[in-house]
């Protein structure tokens, strides 16, 4: 019989404000031993899965948080600080992503045209 899946609700709310700070910068939880710390790993991991699962507001951002062991500690940090000191040596600048333009041509944003192009792309 399939294991009931665990809702946002049912997590320690402290467990989401370490998240939403490991987005933001380094947060080590330390533990008397690593089992424990393997416990909050997975704890942190399956809260992610329950955001996913019932589709949280901004649950995508959580996912840019890595969450390493180090011995007895559980260390949460961003994962786009991964490459920051070389892609600063590098000087490559630090910018945000802009934004996808969505096509808002009235002639090509019709239902007819979408059908059209997807007869293209699918060769159907």
């Amino acid at each position: 019989m399939p294991r009931a899946k665990r809702t946002v609700n049912s997590f320690n709310p402290r467990l989401l404000n370490a998240l939403q700070e490991g987005c933001k910068r380094e947060v080590r939880l330390s533990f008397p031993t690593g089992k424990e710390a393997v416990r909050c790993r997975q704890e942190l991991n399956q809260l992610r899965v329950a955001l996913r699962n019932e589709a949280s507001t901004g649950w995508q951002q959580y996912t840019g948080v890595g969450i390493y062991l180090d011995k007895s500690d559980v260390v949460l940090k961003p994962k786009s600080s991964m490459y920051k000191d070389v892609l600063d040596a590098a000087g490559v600048p630090d910018t945000e992503i802009p934004v996808p333009d969505q096509d808002t041509n009235i002639a090509t944003s019709d239902e007819a045209s979408f059908f059209e192009d997807l007869k293209k792309l699918t060769r159907g």
